[in-house]
């Protein structure tokens, strides 16, 4: 885990991925308050579909949702409807708990702040993600890619589908 200590030095320990020279955090707190919170991981494989992990962190247990979630204008009703069905669903104790935060430390999620990865010139297709989690203390992360990801990106996506398959809805 990061926690921002005076003069903006950064800390590394054991635990979240939460920024700690984020804009938004905050100048003291302990190693638990900038404790990442939850977090979404939406991709999309030029499908019509996204698959979307939620992730939510508490103190002494976690739960990770992949679902499965499309958008589309309905020409009768003349509105958009959005559509969502769960794929898996994991509840877990702290053992849970620590893999998860143990997968967003080895991802470096911390870092992952700001990235914003455009597509290389040439490609009109693939895939793309857009990130987000949020500290104990209000703090954010954020990111997004098309075809360009940040550092451990494929690890993190790979090793979250792994937890999912595991898990089957529960």
């Amino acid at each position: 885990m990061f926690f921002l200590k005076k003069n903006a030095e950064v800390t590394p320990m054991e635990g979240t991925g939460v920024n700690a020279s984020d804009k938004n955090a905050k100048n003291s707190g302990t190693a638990d308050e900038k404790r990442i919170t939850d977090f979404q991981l939406s991709i999309n494989n030029c499908t019509a579909e996204d698959t979307v992990f939620r992730g939510i962190l508490k103190k002494h247990s976690a739960i990770l949702t992949c679902s499965a979630e499309h958008e589309y204008y309905d020409l009768k009703k003349q509105k958009h409807i959005s559509e969502s069905r769960i794929l898996s669903r994991k509840k877990g104790g702290r053992a849970f708990l620590m893999q998860l935060r143990q997968l967003l430390d080895r991802a470096e999620i911390e870092k992952w702040d700001g990235f914003d990865g455009a597509a290389p010139k040439d490609v009109l297709d693939g895939s793309s993600m857009t990130f987000l989690a949020h500290g104990a203390d209000g703090s954010e992360i954020s990111a997004s890619g098309n075809n360009n990801f940040p550092k451990n990106y494929h690890t993190f996506e790979s090793e979250l589908y792994k937890l999912a398959e595991k898990s089957g809805k529960k």
